[in-house]
């Protein structure tokens, strides 16, 4: 389970239908829970701790360092730290109260119920994705990476003058000192490259969407000169 390549669609999930028996059965077993708990209390009784199974306990570590790798800096999903942090504590919680609700009587979590509730805490992670980003406000590099997309054609070309994005670039990122943090989070990216050519600072937009191809295409370039522009325009 990559999260960075794979997350689960919330559309993709199917909700199964609930009977009264069904919901009845599940508060017999919370209440029967609740009630033990209750009684090791009184009793001061020891507590009953969930652990996991040897293949579960493997498969915890694989995905911890899953998330791990979402929380470096600069990654898709580095805007969502503060419910990542939490997904491995979320998960095993899930997993445990899975697990007693299955097996009442059992201590163990089972490599099943764990990728069961690994499946659960992903799609509260893409409820909450979907959720942060519709309020949001784009980064600076966010906003540049979409003005590039949006300016190749009249640019002409995938090499942009630094001065012309200081100059006609977002609002945001019209002074030094948000253009260049914006500029090296994208370098780090692999979607822009800086270089100099007689003496001017460019940016070549190596990680647009629109193909060389496509932009000679839009540009009305002769075929006969397309594979000039195209080997010029294709990422270095």
């Amino acid at each position: 389970m990559d999260l960075n390549n794979s997350l689960t669609r919330l559309d993709d999930l199917k909700t199964l239908p609930l009977s009264d028996q069904a919901f009845k059965a599940f508060s017999s077993i919370l209440i029967d829970h609740l009630d033990r708990a209750t009684l090791r209390r009184e009793h001061g009784s020891e507590r009953q701790c969930i652990t996991l199974t040897a293949e579960a306990q493997k498969r915890w570590y694989e995905q911890q360092r899953i998330i791990s790798d979402c929380m470096k800096q600069d990654t898709a999903l580095s805007h969502y730290e503060d419910f990542i942090a939490r997904y491995m504590e979320h998960a095993s919680r899930i997993a445990a109260v899975m697990q007693v609700f299955m097996a009442p009587n059992s201590t163990l979590i089972t490599e099943e119920t764990l990728n069961a509730a690994f499946y659960i805490t992903q799609w509260y992670l893409n409820h909450f994705i979907a959720k942060t980003d519709e309020t949001r406000e784009p980064s600076d590099a966010e906003k540049l990476l979409d003005w590039l997309e949006s300016h190749l054609e009249s640019n002409g070309s995938y090499n942009f003058r630094t001065n012309y994005i200081i100059k006609y670039g977002p609002r945001a990122v019209r002074h030094s000192e948000r253009l260049e943090p914006a500029i090296n989070q994208l370098e780090r990216e692999g979607k822009l490259k800086r270089f100099t050519q007689d003496g001017i600072g460019y940016v070549g937009f190596i990680g647009a969407k629109m193909t060389p191809e496509e932009l000679a295409e839009r540009l009305n370039i002769p075929f006969s000169s397309r594979g000039v522009f195209i080997l010029n325009n294709s990422p270095k």
